[in-house]
């Protein structure tokens, strides 16, 4: 099951400075985000909610499916996360410890953020660059990017 996927090159806080070449404080890691589409709309809002984009934008953008043809079965992200949000983001994912947030606000439900945990795959790098890791774990998944064309320059 995809949601059962996750990869992270992560230690704990205390561990990080410890550790020689490990991620420090204020330094970025390279998150690939992956949902199911039954769960894009509460994924967004979440981000929305949480400060992570500006309300109307759509955060899982990158459409995947088995084939790279359309439909799309799931969307993906990527994003350079700061420490404490990939951390908030692991502990929600593999504890089930939600951040405290008025999920209803943002117009999505707990129990909703709950089942897009669950099926949430996601890979955590200290390092690895966008297209590369985005890529490497949609294939781990067995997913590939839709391509769609873009317009011609006028």
């Amino acid at each position: 099951m995809i949601g059962d996927r996750f990869s992270a090159v992560l230690l704990p806080a205390a561990e990080r400075k410890a550790v020689k070449g490990a991620p420090r404080s204020g330094e970025l890691f390279s998150a690939v985000l992956i949902l199911p589409d039954a769960h894009r709309q509460t994924g967004n809002l979440g981000h929305i909610g949480m400060g992570r984009a500006d309300e109307g934008v759509a955060i899982y953008s990158a459409p995947l499916s088995a084939d790279g043809a359309e439909p799309a079965t799931h969307w993906g992200l990527h994003t350079w996360a700061p420490a404490e949000w990939v951390d908030m983001m692991m502990n929600a994912k593999v504890n089930g410890i939600l951040p405290d947030e008025p999920w209803e606000d943002y117009g999505t439900t707990e129990a909703d953020v709950r089942a897009a945990f669950a099926a949430l795959a996601m890979s955590v790098k200290p390092d690895g660059d966008h297209e590369g890791h985005f890529d490497a774990f949609a294939a781990q998944l067995e997913l590939k990017r839709i391509e769609t064309p873009r317009p011609a320059a006028a």
